[in-house]
């Protein structure tokens, strides 16, 4: 999404702050603490700012192990309710 530029960002971060305030009682409150700022960070950035905040992360690779978490196991119990459910 960052490689699509400012503008995308900006425009899916909108999408998403719409989709929580209409699908959550206290989709104002989550919109103020999660969503605001980073709208607002954004439009205050030059373009290149995020061009190379997207160069940055493509150069980062990471796998499960580097997580922290158990995501296998995670994976497993989530293919299980999938299985149960059908």
């Amino acid at each position: 999404l960052l490689g699509l530029g400012h503008t995308a960002v900006l425009r899916a971060l909108v999408q998403c702050r719409h989709q929580v305030q209409r699908t959550s009682e206290y989709g104002y409150l989550l919109n103020r603490i999660w969503l605001d700022d980073y709208c607002i960070w954004l439009q205050q950035q030059p373009p290149r700012r995020v061009d190379r905040l997207c160069s940055a992360l493509h150069a980062v690779a990471l796998c499960k192990d580097d997580i922290g978490w158990p995501l296998d196991a995670y994976e497993a119990l989530a293919a299980e309710d999938l299985d149960e459910g059908r």
